[in-house]
């Protein structure tokens, strides 16, 4: 009976390993490399040389080495793995583009506590949507707007200008925190759950000193209105700081509720209600995002991340 001749389209797969045998110089090193048995690519080899019609390689103690027909098929399955390798590339590539990059500048503080837990949701609801997040001040932020280095800014109270547009997202309020419950502070007032306004003088007082309400009004200035001397402040250029100072006892801490709250259940700070103040929380001021008004930056994807950010709270 004749004996059906296979053809080498149907057996392509053979030719990675039969390039790997070669690169490596023998067939048990080559198996390793695949992560096959030897007996299985052995079995390959054989296949593809009834494929061929002609003997790949000569075994031997030293290895492998290629025949006339061996040699002709290397050169061969280098130029497919090449061809195969760029096709993959120009894939990734086109995959890569097929995704829209957004720029999106924020506080430092927002990036910590806001943005984590939103990207993660966004990413699911628009996967083909990349945002790269840049921190800094207002000023910064807003230039960077201007100079369309930004898509996007999120900011506290931000600044007006002609050129933007301002969709306010969700309000948040300061609070007091003082140490964990657990912990035995050396100063007998940080051990009460309740301050006068005379005794909070007396404390150091923690926060990052370039926190604004507003852009106009400074938490520090807002305090001396209300009354403290501020004598004790620590000039802190992060909420982070306050809160590490404020977790071993060493203060009393000034932090955005959307701060604090993280603190209270990672740290274990304590609420701390202020005689003298109406309320339990101050300083009440807003989150927003910032485009520009120009049309042109106002494309689609800028509108998803818009209409993500304005349906946070609702």
């Amino acid at each position: 009976m004749k004996k059906t001749k296979i053809n080498v389209k149907d057996h392509l797969e053979k030719i990675y390993s039969f390039s790997m045998i070669v690169k490596s110089g023998s067939i048990t090193e080559a198996a390793r490399r695949i992560n096959i048995s030897q007996a299985a690519l052995s079995r390959s080899m054989l296949t593809l040389e009834e494929a061929v019609s002609s003997k790949l390689f000569i075994r031997n103690r030293s290895g492998v080495q290629l025949t006339e027909a061996g040699k002709i098929l290397y050169e061969f399955s280098k130029k497919l793995i090449s061809d195969v390798n760029a096709v993959e590339l120009n894939l990734d590539d086109k995959s890569q583009s097929d995704c829209i990059k957004l720029r999106v500048g924020t506080h430092e503080a927002l990036a910590i506590y806001f943005w984590p837990s939103f990207l993660e949701q966004f990413k699911k609801l628009h996967p083909e949507i990349i945002i790269s997040l840049m921190s800094g001040r207002i000023h910064y932020l807003a230039q960077g707007l201007q100079n369309r280095d930004f898509n996007l800014i999120l900011t506290v109270e931000p600044m007006e200008h002609p050129q933007f547009k301002i969709f306010p997202l969700f309000e948040n309020s300061f609070r007091f925190y003082k140490g964990p419950k657990k912990l035995t502070s050396s100063h007998f007032l940080l051990r009460k759950n309740e301050l006068t306004l005379r005794e909070l003088n007396q404390l150091p007082i923690l926060t990052d000193i370039n926190a604004h309400l507003s852009q106009s009004q400074s938490v520090s200035r807002f305090l001396l209105q209300m009354g403290l001397t501020l004598d004790n402040l620590f000039e802190l250029n992060s909420f982070e700081a306050a809160i590490r100072l404020a977790s071993n006892g060493l203060g009393i801490a000034i932090l955005p509720e959307l701060i604090g709250e993280d603190a209270v259940n990672r740290f274990g700070l304590q609420r701390l209600s202020i005689n003298g103040f109406s309320n339990k929380s101050f300083g009440l001021h807003k989150v927003c995002a910032t485009i520009l008004k120009q049309e042109e930056d106002f494309s689609f994807p800028v509108y998803k991340l818009l209409n993500s950010l304005t349906t946070i709270n609702k």
